[in-house]
């Protein structure tokens, strides 16, 4: 069981590109065969030991909450959930709960509308045996989709430039899969640093990608924000 570490699930999204699809529900509780994506990644959060977890919530926030209510109520898990009137960014939700992430030694980040076979454990060890080295670990995918991702150049797992949806093509297929473990020393760096800052992409990591050690995710990982991909992700044979 991992005491130490603290999972940030974000669910704030409108998910409107879905169209009808989340005109009565968040997209993180949009059925993809059989489960959502907030039960998805509590449910690896469980199976990994992680015990403290925070969402956001914006669009339909009740429902999120209700949810948490039925289905995990009786859970061994301590929820912190939070609604936030203006959305305030994945920066500006982890600076305005430093309090309560600052309790733990680690903290498990993820955009709350992916389906993946991402394994946490594999990525925990990864972070764990270069924290030495670095206050944070993220994790990329393969995509040549670089106008809607960040896009990572590295060398030996370590990222030397950052840019956040370029504009024109760029030399590499390594992009930011919104998945992150963020040490209490990148925490603390954050809060004192980029008090102000709310898209994390955006303000933040061009300016610390020297911070991040790179985690290449070989598998699939799907944002379901689309038609298109949420048909995808249908398709697949989920596994926690």
């Amino acid at each position: 069981m991992k005491k130490d570490i603290c999972g940030v699930l974000l669910c704030a999204g409108i998910g409107s590109r879905l169209g009808e699809v989340t005109s009565n529900k968040p997209k993180c509780l949009v059925d993809v065969n059989g489960i959502n994506c907030l039960d998805f990644w509590i449910l690896k959060f469980k199976k990994f030991g992680i015990k403290n977890i925070l969402i956001n919530t914006h669009y339909k926030s009740h429902q999120i909450r209700y949810h948490i209510k039925k289905n995990w109520g009786s859970d061994n898990i301590i929820f912190k959930i939070t609604y936030e009137k203006n959305l305030l960014g994945t920066a500006g939700t982890i600076n305005k709960n430093y309090k309560f992430l600052s309790n733990t030694t680690d903290i498990f980040v993820v955009h709350c509308d992916m389906i993946s076979d991402f394994n946490i454990n594999t990525f925990y060890h990864f972070h764990k045996k270069r924290k030495n080295e670095f206050l944070a670990t993220m994790s990329s995918f393969k995509s040549n989709n670089y106008r809607s991702c960040g896009m990572i150049f590295e060398k030996n797992n370590k990222i030397i430039k950052y840019i956040e949806k370029p504009k024109k093509k760029v030399k590499t297929d390594l992009a930011n899969a919104s998945i992150y473990l963020l040490t209490n020393d990148f925490l603390y760096y954050m809060k004192k640093n980029f008090s102000k800052s709310k898209d994390f992409a955006k303000d933040i990591l061009p300016y610390t990608f020297n911070f991040f050690t790179l985690y290449k995710h070989r598998g699939y990982l799907i944002d379901i924000g689309t038609p298109i991909d949420l048909k995808y992700a249908k398709k697949l044979k989920i596994k926690i």
